[in-house]
């Protein structure tokens, strides 16, 4: 029989603040926080604006040296230490057997990036070869290990926009099939002029509003963040009195290998995600659909006809 998985903590940084409180006050308010892009130069793109998290300074750590680390540890370090204070498990995580699962689209990209700057400028043999570490998407999770003191395993999923909801997923199955009573999981990417180009190249950044299914739309707006979810198993919960916020109920993958950067048209393959997380969950009544929504000629289409593959009548 399949355990019962609950969310126990959450923490989060994004371009509206840093903390649950304010970037629920300002998602409810309705609240923009794109922005111009300041941390590199975007003169030269289609599109120069973007989702910074520009308040976010903070470089408190206890086992690692802070001016060694990557910004994504960073990012990282802060919404794990709030997730597991919002949970009542940071002072007793400390060789706690839990699972790490996280998704991210291009790890320490900034790193790379720095690398990439000394090669050029000093030749191969004089750049840092530190910075090629952080870069590996599989490092911040070493990291986190490290600071936290953790013990157990982790688990990092790179397939782009589906990273942190596939990392989410893993961390679900992995309680509920008895491997793990508690499992850190979510997503995490920095703002870098790497992916902000590639992006750009592809002509998905918008220069104006990201306005998904809106007939004019015209591209996305990237932005840089993470977001971390404390799951338990129900009894496990219990037996720590954690508040519970709401379980877990379902999961659900595919993929169409249709093409690189294009979705498959029909929607089918989206659709069939989409079916297989309702019977994994038992078809519960659906009251919100969080679409991906990127504001792309292709990709709007295509999720609008998978959600209305999936939930017929029940889409509208």
């Amino acid at each position: 029989m399949n355990k019962r998985v609950v969310v126990t903590g959450m923490g989060i940084i994004t371009a509206h603040g840093t903390g649950k409180e304010i970037n629920w006050e300002k998602t409810i308010r309705g609240h923009s926080s794109i922005g111009e892009i300041t941390s590199f130069d975007s003169t030269g793109y289609r599109g120069r604006h973007g989702g910074e998290a520009k308040d976010f300074n903070d470089t408190t750590v206890y086992n690692l040296r802070a001016a060694r680390l990557d910004r994504a540890s960073h990012l990282l370090i802060h919404t794990i230490r709030e997730a597991l204070t919002d949970a009542g498990a940071l002072d007793g995580i400390i060789g706690t057997d839990v699972l790490l699962s996280l998704g991210t689209t291009l790890g320490g990209m900034l790193s790379g990036e720095a690398f990439h700057r000394e090669v050029i400028k000093k030749g191969i043999h004089k750049a840092s070869l530190s910075s090629v570490l952080d870069y590996l998407a599989h490092y911040q999770a070493v990291n986190i290990f490290r600071e936290f003191r953790l013990v157990g395993d982790y688990t990092i999923f790179s397939d782009a926009c589906a990273s942190g909801t596939n990392a989410v997923g893993h961390a679900f199955n992995s309680i509920r099939n008895g491997n793990f009573g508690m499992a850190i999981c979510g997503g995490y990417d920095t703002m870098s002029e790497f992916t902000f180009a590639g992006f750009n190249s592809l002509m998905a950044i918008t220069p104006s509003l990201c306005r998904p299914f809106d007939r004019d739309r015209d591209g996305l707006v990237l932005g840089e963040g993470a977001g971390i979810l404390v799951l338990e198993e129900l009894g496990h919960a219990i037996r720590r009195g954690s508040e519970i916020f709401c379980e877990v109920a379902g999961y659900g993958a595919s993929s169409d290998a249709y093409h690189m950067t294009s979705p498959e048209p029909s929607g089918k393959y989206a659709a069939a995600a989409i079916r297989a997380a309702l019977k994994d969950s038992g078809y519960p009544g659906i009251d919100y659909i969080n679409a991906h929504g990127t504001a792309t000629r292709h990709n709007d289409v295509m999720e609008a006809r998978a959600i209305h593959l999936a939930l017929g009548d029940g889409a509208g």
